[in-house]
């Protein structure tokens, strides 16, 4: 699925607000007689660079492809010679971008089943999510991603708003979490609101 800018910037936020930060890594091969590579980490985001010989292939004729679903990449090189030495630089993280949008879906069943509001959002083929929210939804709805993937956790953060569940005090299940956070979301709150569960405790 292509990530249109607002997924690729939820996803980006529900990274930072689930602690899960890209990572780089290298990971060198040596060509002998296929062009297919594994490569070792389960959850790549990207390919940022390969280069043969310390060098990028100056054929025209040289692509790669790789493929999330199998872990290969796919070198097609009419220059490759036995012995080459293939360099892949990647950048990889806990969670891949499809388990994310995965989240962002179940998110969006949430704030459809716990929402006042009759609109019920979906996210298209094309990585749309539709009707288009607001950027605060928007940021609502990275919120309550975060809660599914980091249940425990006990603050959240982005740029309109954050949510804090103080400790020493009794635990929300991530139902009630959720339940609560759409509630005085949806009750009104300004540019900045930071949110406050069992504060009395």
């Amino acid at each position: 699925m292509a990530y249109n800018d607002d997924m690729l910037l939820m996803i980006q936020k529900i990274r930072a607000l689930t602690e899960d930060f890209v990572q780089n890594s290298t990971e060198v091969f040596t060509y002998e007689t296929s062009g297919i590579f594994t490569l070792a980490e389960p959850r790549i985001a990207e390919i940022v660079s390969v280069l043969i010989n310390g060098a990028e292939p100056v054929s025209a004729e040289w692509t790669y492809d790789f493929d999330a679903d199998t872990n290969k990449l796919t070198i097609t090189n009419p220059d490759f010679a036995s012995g080459d030495v293939i360099e892949v630089t990647y950048s990889f993280s806990k969670t891949s971008n499809g388990e994310l949008v995965e989240y962002i879906r179940a998110a969006l069943v949430w704030l459809s089943i716990y929402s006042s509001e009759e609109v019920s959002y979906k996210i298209s083929t094309a990585g749309t999510i539709i009707p288009s929210p607001s950027a605060k939804t928007l940021d609502l709805i990275c919120l309550l991603a975060a809660i599914l993937i980091k249940p425990d956790y006990i603050s959240y953060k982005t740029g309109n708003m954050a949510v804090t569940y103080p400790t020493g005090t009794a635990k929300l299940s991530k139902e009630d979490k959720i339940l609560e956070t759409i509630q005085v979301f949806k009750t009104g709150i300004g540019v900045v609101k930071i949110i406050e569960y069992n504060s009395n405790c």
